[in-house]
């Protein structure tokens, strides 16, 4: 089965982010209410 996630990044972290993307951020937890949001961030993506 296919996790239901989604995937952003926000390399400043989804609390630095401006006010249009943290919009998008809520709508896209609003509209996929059975979807996980994962955001990462540039520590994120150093462990990568």
């Amino acid at each position: 089965m296919i996790p239901s996630m989604i995937w952003s990044l926000w390399l400043d972290g989804r609390e630095n982010a401006p006010q249009i993307p943290s919009i998008a951020f809520k709508a896209w937890e609003e509209l996929n209410p059975n979807f996980e949001l994962r955001i990462l961030d540039e520590q994120d993506v150093r462990q990568l």
